[in-house]
């Protein structure tokens, strides 16, 4: 006899395309708790989810890969895959082996990912691979910005320093 899955009566079975859709869209179309949403993405068979992120800092990006399994480890017990790729993309793969295919756990899981602050492990969520780039160039382009902006506050410094030495 198989063993139902609390949430829905899976029966042993994966869960049908409509309802991975549903998932999919839902959580593209709304933030969780005011974060970027992960987008995650079904292969053609719908049997797996995927999520891509950019990966500024490896070492924080392994933190996360630390927590990601502690989170799983206490709550869902569904094991994901996690995978580094050409250096600054990280992947993260959900499904289910004994059903072959994707469960509820796995779409609980998702949405608890969705919840991690990926600012603290310098991961940016990705659409698609061709993000990159753009992510590359935002980074860059914010630095450069900080950097002005620290020179601008020295120089006001320096400029207000001697000012005061002047009056005195």
């Amino acid at each position: 006899m198989a063993r139902s899955d609390a949430r829905g009566g899976q029966n042993g079975k994966p869960l049908r395309q409509a309802t991975i859709q549903e998932y999919v869209e839902g959580f593209g179309k709304e933030k969780f708790q005011g974060k970027t949403n992960v987008q995650w993405t079904p292969n053609d068979d719908y049997t797996r989810l995927t999520a891509f992120f950019y990966v500024e800092n490896i070492f924080t990006c392994v933190k996360f890969i630390e927590d990601l399994y502690n989170l799983d480890s206490e709550t869902m017990k569904q094991i994901p895959g996690v995978q580094i790729l050409d250096q600054d993309i990280f992947k993260v793969e959900l499904h289910t082996p004994k059903l072959k295919g994707l469960s509820y756990k796995d779409l609980e899981l998702a949405s608890m990912i969705n919840g991690f602050d990926f600012t603290k492990y310098k991961l940016t969520p990705m659409d698609d691979l061709k993000q990159v780039r753009r992510i590359k160039r935002q980074q860059q382009i914010e630095a450069e910005n900080a950097q002005i902006q620290d020179e601008i506050a020295k120089s006001a410094y320096k400029f207000g320093s001697k000012k005061f030495r002047q009056v005195e």
